[in-house]
């Protein structure tokens, strides 16, 4: 059984150095940074980082911000943490899936609750283009293979 601290630099989050010191206080025994260039490579890499870890370790974080900047992104990462059933730990807020393990199903509730949210948002706005008989550009018309044929035939003989 092992804890793996996540160390992510990024613009907006407490620093690196901040980030060791804090995992330090907390004895954690091995570190795995992150330096995400994009939301996208940010998912990818801690999913990544995840995956190394055992289903009896501990994934320990500095605060929960370092899992993402937006709620979206965070409880993406949430997901993960909850699919790779390892112990999850964030110092700053407290949190301790082995205290109270209904953390990440709570978190998994909300996240689904966003996505309804977005998927009903994105059905209002389709409707709204309904009403305005909003209609799809006219498709490219193909020429006519043979009158193409044809004509190129005429202009090589003149």
């Amino acid at each position: 059984m092992a804890t793996h601290g996540l160390i992510i630099d990024h613009p907006g989050l407490p620093t690196v150095p901040d980030q060791r010191a804090a995992l330090d206080d907390a004895q954690v025994s091995q570190c795995t940074e992150i330096a995400p260039r994009t939301q996208e490579d940010w998912h990818y890499r801690i999913r990544e980082a995840l995956e190394t870890f055992d289903a009896d370790d501990t994934a320990v974080v500095s605060e929960l911000c370092v899992l993402g900047l937006n709620a979206v992104s965070l409880l993406d990462s949430l997901e993960a943490v909850s699919a790779s059933h390892v112990r999850f730990v964030s110092l700053g807020e407290g949190i301790d899936t082995a205290e109270d393990p209904r953390f990440l199903a709570h978190a998994k509730t909300i996240s689904n609750a966003l996505e309804a949210g977005r998927l009903a948002q994105a059905r209002t706005i389709i409707d709204r283009a309904k009403h305005r008989d909003a209609v799809t550009p006219p498709k490219a018309d193909f020429v006519d293979r043979d009158l193409w044929e044809a004509t190129a035939a005429e202009t090589i003989e003149d």
